[in-house]
């Protein structure tokens, strides 16, 4: 596989994740500077439990780590994971 289709492989993996584990987040926007924004639309929609995913470097950063702590930890360990599996530091 080249890069790229790692990097696609790792994302789409990363997407079906969220939306299985996740449904409570949905994945938007168009990797603007490298970004995606998991946006919360659970029940509580105040912005504080948004989250961003870096494309290009596949990690998880939250806005409010007393409200998305805990799924920020498990996203970013998936996401170590599919990085391991393709050999990618």
């Amino acid at each position: 596989m080249t890069k790229k289709e790692i990097h696609n492989a790792i994302n789409i993996a990363f997407y079906q994740f969220v939306n299985e584990k996740y449904p409570q987040y949905s994945v938007e926007g168009d990797c603007e500077g490298g970004r995606k924004e998991l946006i919360y639309i659970g029940e509580w929609k105040d912005g504080n439990r948004d989250m961003q995913y870096q494309v290009s470097q596949h990690y998880i950063s939250g806005w409010n780590d007393k409200l998305t702590g805990k799924i920020e930890d498990e996203m970013n360990l998936f996401l170590e994971d599919q990085k391991r599996k393709y050999n990618i530091v």
